[in-house]
């Protein structure tokens, strides 16, 4: 399966689209295949007891890790389903898709993943067993989540059991985001972790639906990254539905009519005004019409969806 780049110039600036080709292991003769279409069919059921039962063999993230999960039990899933060489993110293959979905169901972590926006690209552009295992994942999660974002989240409690319905749902969640989802206080976190600081909440603040970079302060900053974040996942999994037949669609259009249900509902307190948002500008932390903070190479390619846009690629079998 090869996919073509194409690249086009307007002034200075390059730009790159992608030429893809649907995915598909019916005719590949992989022997790994049928563990993700276990999966993505016990996903489509809806049925919990069954992912379970198909997913039995493989250890997954389950705690304590003794590594981080993108060095250790990621990789160690995506061997489990078929992939000869571990977990990639960027772009995704079927056997990473497939991984971050059991992930996402078995221990509802989404923050454990990296790279929100590849796997967004990966769920409106990839076809096959493991990207839909994905969006079966996500649709699943979210529409669990939907109670705890489709209302007026206006008081502190609401607001932690928003972040930790997003970490729980969506894949690249910030880290930061799931500590304060667990009762973290935004004062007594890690500087870089702490949301007024975190470049993960700022690109998520940044987003077209999200209120910018330099947006409020503590809780209710995060919370509105998170919506930002929830609200951009929604879509790209209404984009991926056309490449989607059978129950495994239909499953995903009943979660989406919950999902979207929810987004329209949700409204946020609004956050107080930052103080020092210009030197927080100046130190690369902060937003507006400022450029984007410099990314670690590990995150490179997530600071822009079109940057970010790499499809689904075919497992590497042995």
């Amino acid at each position: 399966m090869s996919f073509k780049r194409l690249r086009r110039r307007s002034g200075s600036v390059a730009i790159s689209g992608l030429v893809v080709a649907a995915l598909a292991f019916g005719a590949s003769g992989c022997k790994h295949a049928t563990a993700m279409e276990k999966l993505r069919d016990a996903l489509a059921e809806d049925s919990l007891e069954r992912v379970a039962e198909v997913t039995k063999e493989i250890v997954g993230c389950r705690p304590p890790l003794p590594v981080a999960p993108t060095q250790g039990c990621l990789p160690e899933m995506a061997t489990a389903f078929g992939s000869k060489t571990g977990f990639a993110a960027s772009p995704p293959d079927q056997a990473s898709a497939a991984s971050v979905a059991l992930l996402l169901v078995r221990e509802h972590r989404g923050d454990w993943a990296p790279l929100a926006d590849q796997w967004m690209t990966a769920m409106k552009v990839g076809k096959g067993a493991g990207a839909d295992s994905l969006r079966l994942a996500v649709a699943h999660n979210m529409a669990e989540a939907a109670e705890a974002i489709g209302k007026a989240v206006v008081e502190d409690p609401d607001g932690v059991a928003l972040l930790k319905a997003v970490t729980q749902s969506v894949p690249g969640a910030c880290a930061s985001y799931a500590m304060l989802g667990d009762g973290a206080l935004p004062e007594k976190m890690p500087p870089a972790m702490a949301p007024d600081h975190d470049p993960c909440v700022q690109r998520d603040l940044s987003r077209k639906v999200g209120p910018g970079g330099d947006y409020g302060v503590g809780l209710w900053r995060a919370a509105a990254g998170a919506i930002a974040l929830w609200k951009d996942e929604s879509a790209a999994l209404k984009a991926g539905l056309s490449l989607m037949d059978g129950k495994a669609k239909e499953t995903v259009e009943a979660k989406l009519a919950t999902i979207e249900a929810a987004t329209a509902k949700s409204s946020l307190k609004k956050s107080e005004p930052r103080v020092n948002a210009a030197l927080d500008i100046g130190s690369g932390h902060g937003g507006g019409a400022m450029a984007a903070p410099t990314l670690a190479p590990a995150d490179a390619g997530a600071a822009h969806a079109a940057d970010a846009a790499a499809p689904l690629k075919k497992a590497a079998h042995p």
